[in-house]
């Protein structure tokens, strides 16, 4: 038996094996609109916030429909006063054409009487066209602010973005539809 002194000596335990690594959480992401990528906000290998924005897709042409529905809502409240008035006017020449025959009986003829009455049921029906064109109209321009906000496109999660442009899990650049 030999005795020798205690020494204190570094070690290293390894172990070699084969496998891969997989992401907890994957999402793939996709613009609910369709147009030419304005502008890619991430890189690879950037950490995300969750509900950050990706990618934001051109934005011009809803943004000039949306202006233009809202003149076209504008322009429908307009025929809504306009049809409230015309009606008001018709209920007021009935009421008058009315009073005068009640005061002297037979003053009115019976067609000015019924031309009268068809012009207020005419006013009614035209200030329900109208409020019914209001309320297209206000769901015209409320479809193009959702697909305005779909234009922008949001991280699902928390995550560190990955792949490239044209890889899975990666970016696209800006000009790319």
């Amino acid at each position: 038996v030999r005795v020798a002194p205690v020494r204190i000596l570094e070690t290293r335990d390894m172990e070699m094996v084969t496998g891969s690594l997989r992401a907890k959480r994957r999402a793939a992401i996709a613009a609910l609109e369709s147009a030419r990528v304005d502008e890619v906000l991430f890189q690879e290998g950037d950490l995300i916030p969750s509900g950050s924005v990706l990618v934001r897709l051109d934005r011009r042409r809803l943004v000039l429909d949306l202006e233009e529905a809202d003149a076209r809502l504008d322009h429908s409240r307009i025929e809504i006063d306009v049809a409230r008035a015309d009606l008001i006017r018709a209920q007021a020449d009935l009421e008058a054409y009315r009073a005068a025959e009640q005061s002297r009986k037979g003053s009115v003829s019976g067609i000015v009487l019924r031309q009268a009455e068809r012009d207020v049921a005419v006013g009614r029906a035209q200030v329900r066209a109208a409020e019914r064109a209001v309320s297209q109209q206000a769901a015209a321009v409320a479809r193009l602010k959702v697909r305005l906000e779909d234009t922008e496109v949001r991280a699902p999660f928390a995550a560190r973005g990955g792949g490239g442009p044209g890889r899975e899990g990666g970016g696209g650049r800006a000009g790319d539809t």
